[in-house]
């Protein structure tokens, strides 16, 4: 299934190319989400509607939201700042990312292309892989892939501070929080960050 991105008057689609008869699930699973997601007041853009049409002979289903041109890619933001707004902006990211967990969820695709800034705040978005898991410490790992990103911007000594921040903003045991950390601890030393 391919995704594209389209701005049309004061809407903006994300549109799925079908290929198989459940694919409209990854359009429908980001409409739910980002309503359910809104209404818990995390920072995230509410789907208006999800539409499904068929175009000469292809099936294509559409998220709906509303355009706000103000919206900044966080990815390549990151690029043009200085070292005090790429830190305290990263830090809000592992906070929104420990507001995402305590409802347990995952995300799916964690990492800084999957933000966006608006009006001075950050808001997370591409939520078709996001998904409930039965036990917490399924999505904690993802934060894996949101400390490799943060690596392009800060210190390895600046993320850890951050992801111990994040832990510390988790609603879980002691348990939970100590394999995430040795989780982490171990992907770091493998891949040779430390």
């Amino acid at each position: 299934m391919k995704k594209r991105f389209k701005a049309y008057k004061k809407y903006f689609f994300k549109i799925f190319t079908i290929n198989s008869l459940y694919g409209a699930k990854k359009a429908v699973k980001e409409f739910l989400f980002s309503r359910y997601l809104y209404k818990k007041g995390l920072s995230c853009m509410p789907a208006k509607s999800v539409k499904i049409r068929f175009i000469r002979g292809r099936k294509y289903a559409y998220v709906v939201y509303d355009f706000y041109p103000t919206f900044i890619d966080f990815n390549k933001e990151l690029a043009s700042m200085g070292d005090e707004e790429k830190y305290k902006w990263c830090r809000q990211s592992y906070l929104l990312a420990a507001r995402l967990h305590n409802l347990r969820l995952r995300h799916g695709d964690l990492c800084y292309r999957n933000f966006l800034l608006k009006d001075g705040e950050l808001y997370i978005f591409d939520l078709e892989g996001i998904r409930f898991v039965p036990f917490a410490f399924l999505a904690m790992r993802e934060i894996y892939d949101m400390f490799k990103s943060s690596l392009k911007y800060i210190d390895v000594e600046v993320a850890l501070d951050f992801f111990k921040l994040y832990l510390a903003n988790l609603k879980y045991g002691a348990f939970t929080k100590k394999i995430t950390t040795k989780y982490l601890m171990k992907k770091i030393r493998n891949d040779g960050f430390i």
